[in-house]
């Protein structure tokens, strides 16, 4: 029986050194093109001008005149508030210039009958101006109780409703400018300087697109608006800004949305990935040199597309590379194998 197993074993073995002989080792070279990478980042949309519009007075709610979501142009009227506070100033205020107008008419009439000085109706008159600086004033916080907006934009939700009372600097609603739209996303450090690789690309070059909460397409293109340093709480992380036309006051703000960075590296090394091996976190390649010797050599990657590696650094476009048969060869191997166009 033992006989027959160790029999069994010596013809077993040459089968597996003639498979393993008979695996032909396939090489191939870079291949130097233009290819366009993608990056997703999850982003939040903010109007470029969102200000809360609040009450200017303490009073009722006597008139809402726009709904939530509404479109308006600076001047139209938001709220009307009564505000009986003002008005009782404003009459206060009307009443003492009549006593002053008064009092100044009586110390020129005894001016002409040289019973008062020009000084004591130059007192009269400066108090009368003083007074009607004061009625301006209530006249001005009478017509404030009319809201208006201070510039075009969309109303946001509505926080108080006719009939409700209001406090003096209390926010009434808010404004939105959403003629063009920021989206604000984040980039780690390290993808940020790989990408960023040309000192212009956060200005040109590089197609700024934006997918909605429901998978749709956003049809404008955005450009790059600004970039922020990273703040102490948020290391590592860059904070950037893309803006978007918004003609049809699709886009709002407070939505969500995924932002894609497109961008074309001209004459990029691109290799198979299958033809890559990893030892610990480090990628690397067999370069097969002039005299037909395998040396392993580390690459740096600089991003990933289907099947396929773009080499950042470590590989040159002319070189020769193992693509089949990478796991059977062992440095300074010498190597006779296929060459494929890749």
């Amino acid at each position: 029986m033992i006989s027959r197993f160790l029999l069994a074993a010596a013809v077993f073995v040459p089968c597996l050194g003639a498979a393993a002989q008979s695996q032909k080792v396939v090489i191939t070279r870079p291949q130097v093109k233009d290819v366009v990478i993608t990056l997703q980042f999850v982003g939040k949309l903010l109007a470029h001008r969102h200000e809360n519009v609040r009450a200017p007075v303490t009073g009722t709610i006597a008139q809402v005149l726009v709904k939530e979501g509404q479109p308006v142009k600076k001047g139209d009227v938001l709220y009307k508030i009564e505000s009986t506070i003002s008005e009782l100033k404003l009459n206060a205020e009307l009443a003492d210039l009549k006593l002053a107008q008064l009092e100044l008419q009586r110390s020129k009439k005894r001016l002409e009958q040289k019973k008062s000085s020009t000084e004591e109706v130059g007192v009269r008159e400066a108090k009368v101006a003083s007074v009607n600086a004061l009625v301006k004033l209530a006249q001005a916080e009478v017509d404030s109780t009319t809201v208006r907006t201070p510039f075009d934009g969309l109303v946001g939700r509505l926080q108080e409703q006719e009939g409700s009372v209001v406090k003096e600097g209390g926010i009434l609603t808010t404004l939105f400018e959403d003629k063009t739209m920021s989206v604000e996303f984040q980039m780690s450090e390290s993808r940020y300087l790989d990408f960023m690789s040309e000192p212009k690309a956060i200005k040109e070059g590089i197609l700024v697109e934006l997918t909605l909460a429901n998978g749709t397409k956003y049809p404008q293109k955005g450009k790059f608006d600004s970039l922020e340093k990273p703040s102490k709480n948020d290391l590592g992380r860059m904070a950037l800004r893309a803006e978007f036309p918004n003609p049809n006051h699709l886009l709002r703000h407070g939505q969500a949305g995924n932002v894609f960075l497109r961008q074309t590296l001209k004459k990029a090394v691109v290799i198979p990935q299958r033809a890559t091996f990893e030892v610990g976190p480090k990628r690397f390649v067999f370069v097969i040199e002039k005299d037909e010797v395998a040396h392993r050599r580390e690459i740096l990657v600089q991003c990933e597309l289907d099947q396929q590696f773009v080499v950042k650094k470590g590989l040159e476009g002319s070189e020769r590379i193992v693509l089949e048969g990478v796991r059977n060869i062992h440095e300074e191997q010498k190597v006779k194998g296929v060459f494929q166009e890749p």
